[in-house]
């Protein structure tokens, strides 16, 4: 298969309206390479959730509020942050713009359970 993967040949899931774009042909990698995008009022849940690993995440455009454990952190276009995927956490879109970033997961969950 060739390593050049098109934009309409990504595997997508949407949970919470946040679309998650799978940026590898597989997800057998050991890790996840996604391209996220948080439409104004989107959320990846209700509640904060766990799951195995450590996200690292760049965001690229809008703004993103990140709860992790207690504590909640701002980011605008550029920031990155990681964290350990066993601390409860959420990301959520509070502004008026659609939110897009790039993340990894160090251990596949989104689309080895979809």
């Amino acid at each position: 298969p060739s390593p050049l993967m098109m934009s309409n040949e990504r595997k997508r899931v949407t949970t919470g309206g946040v679309r998650f774009n799978l940026l590898s042909r597989n997800y057998d990698l050991g890790c996840e390479f996604i391209f996220n995008e948080w439409p104004p009022g989107s959320s990846t849940g209700k509640e904060k959730y766990i799951h195995e690993g450590i996200e690292c995440g760049l965001l690229l455009e809008g703004e993103l509020e990140g709860e992790m454990g207690e504590r909640t952190y701002h980011l605008k276009p550029g920031d990155s942050i990681t964290y350990r995927s066993d601390i409860p956490h959420r990301i959520n879109n509070r502004g008026k713009k659609t939110a897009r970033g790039v993340w990894v997961n160090s251990k596949p969950w989104i689309f080895s359970v979809k």
